[in-house]
């Protein structure tokens, strides 16, 4: 096994980890957006059936299933409220104290939570509970005053 098969599986190894990780943090989950899971689900079984009808190398085996791997993490990343932080996505993770303010929309899907750093929106999450509900959790991670409720 070549020293870039060994790089191939121990990222697929961290990255499993790490997607297993985000779940488990997760307390309140947001509403997936069905598309994404889908289109990564898609394009990991495409590479797949690729990787099993033109591999002819255990090389070409190993970087398909890590294409494999990766998609699938992808797909199982989840969005959210967790105790540490907000969880928008793979390269969205913001920690309560990095926040200056939260706002929470109801709408007809639940509601909206639109997070600010300074006066820029940095997270938009739509989630299926009610204002109240999200900010009875929000008001043990930061300032009450910090945490508005928008009707309409």
């Amino acid at each position: 096994m070549s020293l870039l098969n060994v790089a191939y599986l121990l990222i697929a190894i961290i990255s499993v980890g790490v997607t297993i990780f985000d779940i488990i943090q997760i307390r309140i989950h947001a509403q997936p957006k069905v598309w994404r899971i889908l289109l990564y689900l898609a394009v990991a079984a495409f590479s797949l059936v690729l990787t099993l009808q033109q591999s002819q190398h255990f090389d070409d085996l190993v970087s398909g299933a890590f294409i494999v791997v990766m998609f699938i993490c992808f797909a199982c990343w989840q969005k959210g409220l967790a105790d540490a932080a907000m969880i928008g996505g793979l390269g969205s993770i913001r920690l309560y104290q990095n926040l200056s303010g939260v706002v929470l929309q109801a709408n007809a899907g639940g509601t909206l939570l639109l997070a600010q750093a300074g006066q820029v929106m940095v997270l938009k999450l739509q989630f299926r509970q009610s204002p109240t509900d999200l900010q009875s959790f929000l008001v043990d991670k930061m300032p009450p005053e910090q945490i508005q409720i928008v009707t309409g």
